[in-house]
């Protein structure tokens, strides 16, 4: 259980890599660049607070697979 923030972070920073790589892929840089702003601002305020750090969890986003279905049928 002691690795369990490291995990943490491990797993969202896969998490943003993988969301920043698909952004790109469908030329959204403006939203790309909006979440490696969030992912900066959330891992360089990881250790500020004491807090539980689930209050520091990102949430995959849901409606992702509708916004890639869109995207294709554009082109």
């Amino acid at each position: 259980m002691k690795d369990f923030p490291q995990k943490r972070i491990d797993i969202a920073t896969c998490w943003a890599n993988n969301r920043i790589a698909v952004m790109d892929s469908l030329e959204q840089y403006e939203e790309s660049y909006a979440i490696l702003e969030e992912f900066r601002e959330w891992i360089t305020h990881l250790g500020e607070s004491k807090e539980n750090l689930s209050q520091y969890v990102l949430n995959f986003p849901k409606d992702i697979n509708k916004f890639i279905a869109n995207t294709s049928n554009e082109h």
